[in-house]
């Protein structure tokens, strides 16, 4: 329905079409910036880049950064 909205305003189809388009090739080209899940990072021994990206996101969410459970539990996991 929002593309029929999007059509009944943006009556040239090449502009419907770039205009749908573009938001798309935008989110694929933010995907390289976008780091990896730290669940995953885990189970295939990257255990450094997790931990790595863990603290950044306690430091986000402006917690505790107390590292040594972050040790214990990568070292019970891997």
């Amino acid at each position: 329905m929002l593309l029929a909205l999007l059509a009944y305003f943006i009556r040239d189809w090449r502009h419907l079409m770039l205009a749908v388009t573009v938001p798309c090739g935008v989110a694929i080209i933010c995907c390289w910036w976008l780091p990896e899940s730290a669940r995953w990072l885990l189970a295939n021994g990257r255990t450094d880049k997790a931990k790595k990206y863990l603290v950044q996101c306690a430091k986000m969410n402006r917690s505790n950064q107390d590292t040594t459970k972050l040790d214990t539990e990568v070292q019970i996991t891997v």
